[in-house]
């Protein structure tokens, strides 16, 4: 009796699945990968005719678990130039993606994952050689996804490319990354608009040497202490957008100060292991047209309450989105430490975390009164 009720409610679910207008069908269908929309091609003809729309394969996301060589055919001869983004994940040299890649003439996002070198060089020298409208290139834990020819190709074929992304979270993908020309690479980050390198030992080479980079208005990296940062970021003078993880921000903080373009930063995030809280306010005081601004600190650290309070007080009155996260603080509270704290009044996003404990529902009110205009918040500050 408990598998017949079972089967009555997959039977209902299923016509009540069919009933839904096509509309919301196919945004359904636009949430899953080729793969699942083939089978769903498989179900009817009704099935066959949403899952087959050409704006469902304009953004392909394939799996090395599930595609074949024969797939990329397919895809190459059925698509044509309709194909507008590629997102692929785990393709070997056996999967053939340049083959789809070659006969994307309309591509203009290519994003790779957890690839090695052949699969992942041949497609990006692919998209140099047959994509002209390409604008984004991501590789994140890719061995060797740029080399000299594939450089050159990008440098000659996609002159709209403007945003790179070269991340790696395994050593043996940071060891082995950069085997192109750090003169190419740097000739392709001076027409970037946005960079974001994991890495900064593999970087360090190329970033030291940088000439200026006149459309860089985002940059990311990952383990750079801001002083050696100071001389590449001094050579981006539309910066206005950055973001940093580091192990020590107390150094980084009054480094950040002497750094010329820091008026001119909206967005600033910085993931670090050690914090000098006291150190946020005055750095804050430097950047009137920040938008963004995100602080994280993931070790025990030492932090008073006025300190707290001092960040907020000097927080941009025109800042929409705040993140403050001290997940192991020791505090310290000293009540009456100033005027009281308030939140920018144009505050839409707000994320506190790891607070003083002393931050009641009261005072949480009075805060959050401040900024009528919130639209999201995680109250992940009451211990």
């Amino acid at each position: 009796m408990r598998h017949g009720a079972f089967g009555c409610l997959a039977l209902s679910a299923a016509v009540q699945l069919e009933q839904l207008p096509e509309e919301l069908l196919t945004q359904i269908l636009s949430e899953l990968d080729q793969t699942s929309l083939g089978r769903c091609a498989q179900l009817s003809r009704r099935w066959r005719r949403l899952a087959t729309q050409p704006r469902l394969w304009r953004k392909i996301r394939i799996d090395g678990r599930t595609a074949d060589a024969e797939l990329m055919e397919r895809l190459r001869d059925w698509l044509g130039g309709s194909v507008r983004e590629i997102s692929a994940c785990g393709l070997t040299a056996e999967q053939r993606l340049p083959l789809l890649v070659a006969a994307s003439a309309s591509l203009t996002c290519l994003s790779l994952r957890d690839m090695d070198q052949p699969p992942a060089q041949l497609a990006v020298t692919e998209a140099g050689r047959s994509c002209p409208g390409l604008l984004e290139l991501r590789l994140v834990d890719c061995r060797n996804g740029l080399s000299d020819e594939s450089l050159s190709c990008l440098l000659t074929g996609c002159p709209r490319l403007s945003l790179l992304q070269m991340d790696s979270r395994t050593a043996a993908c940071d060891a082995v990354g950069w085997s192109c020309s750090q003169q190419l690479l740097a000739e392709q980050v001076c027409r970037l608009a946005s960079l974001s390198v994991r890495s900064w030992s593999s970087a360090a080479p190329m970033l030291r040497d940088l000439p200026e980079c006149p459309l860089l208005t985002s940059f990311a990296t990952c383990g750079a202490e801001l002083s050696n940062l100071l001389t590449p970021l001094s050579r981006m003078p539309e910066l206005t957008d950055l973001r940093l993880r580091c192990r020590n921000w107390c150094r980084s903080a009054s480094d950040l100060q002497l750094l010329g373009g820091a008026a001119r930063l909206r967005c600033l995030r910085i993931d670090s292991r050690f914090v000098d809280a006291a150190s946020v306010p005055p750095l804050l005081a430097r950047m009137p047209q920040l938008r963004s601004f995100r602080l994280k600190s993931s070790a025990r650290v030492f932090v008073l309450d006025c300190h707290a309070c001092a960040i907020l007080r000097a927080l941009p009155a025109g800042l929409t989105d705040l993140g403050l996260s001290f997940e192991h603080a020791d505090w310290s509270c000293r009540a009456g430490v100033g005027p009281p704290a308030v939140l920018p009044p144009n505050l839409r996003r707000l994320r506190l975390e790891g607070l003083p404990p002393r931050a009641d529902q009261l005072r949480l009110m009075e805060l959050l009164a401040s900024c009528p205009g919130l639209t999201f918040f995680n109250p992940g500050l009451l211990h």
